[in-house]
């Protein structure tokens, strides 16, 4: 969950895992990438079966901010590109499977927002060059819209909620939520685009929103649940839709998840325990019988993170790491399932070092 879902709360949340139970069906397995020392990921895509985009930052020696991406595919293997931008990074990235991919942040230590995009041989500049116009804030989503060269960027801290790219330009665009309550976007196709988010009231009440892009216009939805701040969907068609985010209870903020199936939200039960210390990733779901999510949670004293995943039934720890930075990382194809996260150093910070591959080979019990 981005720093700015957390903001939104006016909370501090600190994050961990308790207790897991023994591995079952679905395994896992590290891959070694090219995240630079001291790379901090903060975003993962899967365009393709075994093809992954990762973005990061990372801060230099001469406290310089940069931001990076990695990039793997069977054929050429890893490769990895800091661009030189001195105070920017990356929030998030985005890919198409035609091999581009459009990776979004901050620059000038968060003035302005950023987006920068792979044409298939090189980084081409968009947001935040100066042939581009500029926008106040920081892009801190991205999503691509299935079948088309357009994709959708959340703008947190500017003039709008969302940004437009249509394959050439990007563009405000004119929602139905307030001004600063979107927190993610996702689409399934042009005429079907998703945004959720929500906002803490004056006394502390958080009301989540969602929105919908359906024959050219925007309609605020109703909510999969009260007291629930939406900071994450994932839309597969007009009826597969699954959302992340925090449920309020009392004082506290747990995990929460549901699924829209056309007609009706349905709230996922989740391996989580009902603690502020227990903190949900991402979510991918193949099917209702076929979910993965990634999550943290606190374990004596120390922050550990995992990966799960339900068969319909019933969930199954699959894997875990120690972990000192943010929630782990999740992206998805049928069959192959890709995972990030932190992993703690005493001598030092070394970044995000938890990187693998994970999938069920056979029939869960």
């Amino acid at each position: 969950m981005s720093k700015r879902a957390v903001a939104a709360l006016g909370v501090a949340l600190v994050v961990g895992l308790s207790e897991l139970p023994a591995a079952a069906a679905c395994v896992a397995a590290a891959v070694k990438d090219e995240n630079p020392d001291g790379g901090v990921r903060t975003g993962l895509t899967q365009p393709a079966p075994g093809v992954v985009w990762i973005s990061g930052t990372i801060v230099d020696q001469d406290s310089t901010t940069r931001p990076y991406v990695e990039h793997f595919d069977p054929i050429t293997g890893w490769a990895r590109s800091v661009l030189g931008l001195h105070q920017s990074g990356f929030n998030a990235i985005a890919a198409f499977p035609s091999g581009q991919a459009i990776a979004v942040g901050f620059e000038d230590s968060g003035a302005s927002a950023l987006a920068i995009m792979f044409d298939g041989s090189r980084w081409l500049d968009m947001l935040g060059s100066s042939t581009e116009k500029r926008y106040r804030g920081s892009l801190e989503r991205v999503a691509v819209v299935p079948g088309t060269p357009a994709a959708y960027a959340v703008l947190a801290y500017g003039p709008v909620n969302l940004l437009h790219w249509d394959g050439s330009t990007w563009t405000t665009v004119t929602d139905a939520l307030p001004l600063g309550s979107v927190l993610a976007v996702g689409a399934a196709s042009a005429n079907d685009v998703w945004a959720v988010g929500g906002r803490t009231d004056r006394y502390g009440v958080v009301h989540g929103m969602a929105e919908r892009l359906h024959d050219g216009r925007w309609t605020q939805l109703k909510p999969p649940a009260k007291l629930t701040l939406l900071t994450g969907v994932d839309v597969r068609t007009p009826n597969e839709v699954w959302v992340t985010g925090l449920s309020q209870q009392g004082s506290m903020f747990v995990p929460f998840a549901a699924h829209w199936d056309g007609s009706v939200w349905r709230q996922l039960s989740l391996p989580l325990p009902n603690s502020p210390s227990s903190e949900l990733g991402g979510l991918y779901a193949q099917s209702a019988t076929n979910v993965w999510i990634s999550a943290s949670q606190w374990q004596h004293g120390g922050s550990v993170s995992a990966l799960w995943h339900w068969n319909g039934n019933v969930w199954h720890y699959v894997t875990g790491s120690n972990a000192w930075t943010d929630t782990p990382l999740l992206a998805g194809f049928p069959g192959d399932v890709w995972f990030a996260a932190g992993q703690y150093r005493r001598t030092r910070f070394d970044g995000n070092r938890w990187v693998g591959t994970a999938a069920c080979q056979r029939p869960e019990g």
